[in-house]
């Protein structure tokens, strides 16, 4: 299932990650990953993650890796310029999540994806 983000609905919800999070990233000069992969399960998974831009149809990251129980990935910029993107992860279990990110230019922005037991869940985040 997709689930297109707009504009205002990024911008709605980077405000209130960015609230929640104020003083907690740490990143000093403001520069996120892109996509950051954490593993919560009780094992090792393998995850597949796919980019694709959606104003050229341009699949920019199709990636797999294994991450360790309470592991993360992080993706520092796969993402080249803003617009709308297609990101899809999915395990090697079968758990999967779609949605669309209208990406911004500020390098201060990026996605959390955490796994885990039940579900993929996104967040995102603001430096």
């Amino acid at each position: 299932m997709v689930s297109p983000l707009t504009r205002r609905g990024y911008l709605h919800l980077s405000g209130v990650t960015a609230v929640a999070s104020a003083g907690c990233l740490g990143f000093e000069n403001h520069d996120v990953p892109d996509l950051a992969i954490f593993n919560y399960r009780n094992r090792e998974t393998t995850i597949t993650t796919v980019v694709t831009r959606l104003s050229d149809n341009r699949e920019i990251l199709n990636n797999t890796i294994t991450i360790p129980k309470d592991g993360n990935h992080a993706y520092e910029n796969p993402i080249e310029r803003e617009g709308v993107h297609q990101i899809r992860v999915s395990t090697e279990d079968g758990q999967e999540i779609q949605f669309e990110w209208d990406t911004p230019s500020d390098e201060a922005y990026g996605i959390h994806i955490t796994i885990n037991e039940e579900n993929i869940e996104f967040s995102f985040v603001a430096a």
